[in-house]
């Protein structure tokens, strides 16, 4: 078994999850083989379903929901309340001995508002405080984390999950696994036309593909917290469809799945410079 000290990190995309069933989740078990586990979860589908039943349409700026006092209060009964507990109980039914959390629960995220007012009551991760995870982790059990996390002036604030996924990953110098709802970065081949998934991307090559459009929507803060991360420590990102477990297999087995992100020093094998 891996040193507590050194989770997987992985991150559930908020459109995927209503697509994971208990067969996922018991297949998981089998490819993690006992090894320590940080679940961070987003909720995206799920808050707009029931944003839209009460009359509001949801709203974005960059990839990043606007979210005033309305689209709070429902961002926290989805996150901590129905998506938390919906993989609580797959994971538990599959053997795991699993926790949901918030980032409020024992301090462990401290965060900022941002100063982009477009957005409302969004926050960004000031600091993780690990104490809670360690003690989770130290007695087997594996947290499920929600992102909503307490600003400096102690009021909840909504944090994109790949910002507090890509924060824990840095805190524990961990691997980071995105499970998404696409199966890694696509570009578009000038000569052809066609798309195709990036297997590797460098920070550089990354930060071109955001300048120039390549990489677009709900992929740019994803992109944007990944290379944050890489500057701070994390060894490497990966960005994988998350409904199908056998990209994770096939990962453990060393073969190529989705897109790969590292520094520009970690790989020879980086693609997507043109």
């Amino acid at each position: 078994m891996a040193s507590p000290k050194c989770p997987w990190i992985i991150k559930l995309g908020g459109s995927m999850i209503d697509r994971l069933d208990q067969k996922w989740f018991d297949r998981f078990r089998v490819i993690s083989d006992g090894s320590p586990l940080i679940f961070v979860h987003g909720g995206g589908k799920a808050i707009d379903a029931l944003l839209l039943s009460l009359g509001h349409t949801p709203q974005y700026h960059r990839g990043l929901r606007i979210t005033d006092k309305t689209t709070l209060a429902v961002v926290q009964m989805v996150l901590n309340g129905t998506v938390n507990s919906t993989i609580v109980r797959m994971m538990q039914n599959a053997g795991f001995q699993a926790v949901g959390i918030s980032g409020m629960d024992g301090g462990l995220i401290q965060a900022q508002q941002t100063v982009d007012e477009t957005l409302g009551y969004v926050g960004h991760v000031v600091s993780i405080q690990r104490a809670l995870l360690d003690t989770l982790l130290d007695h087997g059990y594996v947290p499920i984390v929600s992102p909503i996390s307490l600003g400096l002036d102690g009021m909840p604030l909504n944090i994109n999950a790949d910002e507090v996924a890509t924060a824990l990953a840095t805190v524990y110098g961990a691997r980071l696994w995105l499970f998404s709802d696409v199966p890694g970065i696509y570009i578009t081949e000038a000569s052809t036309g066609q798309r195709r998934i990036v297997p590797a991307l460098d920070a550089k090559s990354a930060q071109d593909m955001i300048a120039s459009g390549m990489i677009t929507g709900g992929m740019i803060p994803k992109v944007e917290k990944s290379l944050e991360a890489l500057l701070q420590g994390v060894p490497e990102i990966f960005i994988l469809r998350g409904d199908d477990v056998e990209d994770l297999e096939k990962y453990i087995r060393g073969e190529v799945v989705g897109t790969r992100l590292v520094s520009a020093s970690a790989s020879s094998e980086v693609v997507g410079r043109t």
